[in-house]
């Protein structure tokens, strides 16, 4: 087996859970089209678009195997999933997920994070190549394993995520129905977590998703789902909603193929809600008999609005013209009690 080390520049990184194993995500391209400088004969090292779809292939077919990744002292600390493999303008991409459990695994997501650990190593055996114009043209290559590493042979493949969904709170629950004003509650999580100029280290456990690369700067911090009342930071339900409808419109800002930590997040809280999961059925939110025979009409606009199937001007009609219900309710029994409804 072969090793090329192949470099770049960590800018994004993110914590997921696998099975019940926290796992860290470092992604990168782990080999590029470009040339290194230099190979196990003394020249240039030149992969070919193609050359690993026959690898990616098998490791798909032996069960979705995935790919060994490796520190950057040769010990195993995690793998990169064969779904995340693939070829594309650059190079070969992959998303590694390191095993936040062994403490290798720790340290060297931990050195990911800080930028001290940037570059890529790719372990293979070259099944097709020759060599031609001062450099040895590979055809094709049997991928073996990806390790982060100190230096590289070619700085054009890279690192490039190092995000984070930041770690369930499982913070205290707001009643159902509190106001949720999204610009006065985010002047109030600073002022708590003396983030009034810049975020502090506390002021991201009142959002759901941040950007490592913007961790200094306010915008870098998505979906907020806590506020301060009493003097303690508590998730507010109608925000936890807005955050849910966000994802489900796909208007969070989070690209969909990192949607995955931070819907389970949420899931979380529903489920502390006692709420079935909107992502898994079409019910996004969830009413008893005991609550909505108390709603106002002004309740019912919140509850409608927040369910993310009517515009608020729709709510405000629907509202005026419901009678309320017998049974436990969610927005899909809703819809159809109000079809029943001569509007």
């Amino acid at each position: 087996m072969e090793t090329k080390q192949f470099g770049g520049h960590v800018i994004e990184t993110k914590t997921e859970e696998r099975n019940g194993v926290p796992v860290g995500i470092i992604a990168g391209h782990i080999a590029a089209w470009t040339p290194d400088t230099g190979g196990m004969f003394g020249l240039p090292d030149r992969f070919h678009p193609g050359a690993f779809l026959d690898s990616i292939e098998e490791h798909k077919r032996r069960n979705n195997r995935q790919i060994r990744f490796k520190d950057h002292h040769g010990q195993v600390i995690g793998g990169f999933p064969i779904e995340s493999v693939k070829e594309d303008s650059i190079g070969l991409f992959a998303k590694g997920e390191v095993n936040l459990e062994t403490q290798r695994g720790r340290e060297a997501f931990s050195l990911a994070r800080q930028k001290v650990l940037v570059d890529f190593s790719l372990g293979f055996i070259a099944k097709d190549d020759r060599i031609d114009n001062a450099y040895r043209e590979i055809f094709k290559a049997m991928i073996i394993e990806g390790s982060i590493i100190d230096e590289p042979m070619n700085r054009d493949a890279e690192v490039t995520e190092v995000k984070a969904v930041v770690p369930f709170q499982d913070l205290p629950l707001a009643q159902r129905m509190a106001v949720w004003n999204p610009n006065a509650a985010k002047d109030r999580v600073k002022d708590f977590t003396d983030s009034k100029s810049a975020p502090g280290i506390e002021f991201k456990k009142a959002f759901i998703w941040l950007d490592e690369e913007r961790i200094e700067r306010f915008d870098g911090y998505k979906l907020q789902i806590a506020d301060v009342v009493e003097d303690k930071l508590v998730a507010i339900p109608r925000a936890i909603f807005k955050s849910a409808n966000e994802m489900l419109n796909r208007s969070s800002g989070i690209p969909d193929d990192e949607s995955a930590p931070a819907i389970k997040h949420l899931e979380r809280y529903y489920a502390k809600m006692g709420l079935i999961s909107p992502f898994t059925s079409d019910e996004k939110q969830f009413f008893g008999v005991k609550e909505i025979k108390n709603f106002t009409r002004r309740d019912m606009e919140r509850a409608l609005t927040d369910s993310g199937s009517f515009s608020r001007s729709a709510a405000v009609e629907l509202a005026s013209k419901f009678n309320g219900l017998r049974e436990p309710v969610g927005a899909g029994e809703i819809l159809r009690e109000l079809n029943k409804i001569n509007l």
